[in-house]
């Protein structure tokens, strides 16, 4: 394992108790999920979840920046006084318990006539239509804001792939088009950037601990080649 990723995941453990790295490829309700949802790292709680071992260890260059956004998650699931979940989650959690209570009167007061309750079944997928989450992009930023700076940090910049690889994960389905407009989305990306490119420490406010140890654990390894092993 390359030290960077190892010294990381040592930091994790040592300030988190929950923390801990977990494979989808081998849990059986993962192998359930989508295929995007599958390819994806993900974090449940204080454990992050990446997609195969094997894709894990053999690119450390990948791995150490996918992890380092999932800490970020970690940190904010530890600190955030609204639970983390129920805010990544919004608004479809709330609109999916108004469309049960909706069921629950249509069904249960008799002047309601049948062409309206049966339609009302159908509320719960209307509910988990992909709608704009400005609390999921809120968390979201934050991780990407980390992300952009370990890339300034390493390479000096944040190049256009990054901007464009965030800004399609933003407006796409991995975060259930969270953000509907591209020109808000594009604006959005590159004031994230022109902001960590302005300012050597621009980690997100609240997780300055973990900001402080990347920055130490990449100065004190820059220049040593990442390892791979399978």
């Amino acid at each position: 394992m390359d030290p960077r990723v190892d010294e990381l995941l040592h930091y994790m453990r040592a300030n988190y108790s929950g923390f801990g790295v977990g494979f989808k490829e081998d849990v059986w309700w993962w192998r359930l999920m989508p295929r995007r949802a599958r390819r994806a790292a993900t974090t449940l709680g204080q454990v992050v979840w990446f997609p195969t071992r094997r894709q894990f260890y053999r690119d450390q260059r990948s791995a150490f920046y996918r992890l380092v956004h999932e800490c970020v998650h970690v940190v904010d699931d530890a600190d955030e006084e609204t639970p983390f979940l129920l805010e990544y989650t919004m608004p479809q959690w709330s609109l999916l318990i108004l469309a049960l209570c909706a069921i629950a009167a249509a069904w249960t007061v008799g002047s309601v006539p049948a062409w309206v309750r049966w339609p009302s079944l159908a509320l719960p997928l209307f509910a988990l239509l992909p709608w704009p989450s400005p609390w999921r992009l809120y968390l979201e930023r934050r991780a990407y804001t980390m992300t952009m700076w370990v890339q300034q940090r390493l390479r000096g910049r944040v190049t256009p792939g990054m901007r464009r690889y965030i800004l399609q994960a933003i407006t796409g389905r991995l975060y259930w088009r969270m953000v509907w407009s591209r020109e808000r989305a594009q604006r959005i990306v590159e004031t994230m950037a022109d902001r960590v490119e302005a300012r050597w420490s621009a980690w997100p406010t609240g997780i300055t601990p973990l900001g402080m140890e990347v920055a130490r654990i990449i100065d004190k390894h820059r220049g040593t080649p990442w390892k791979r092993s399978t």
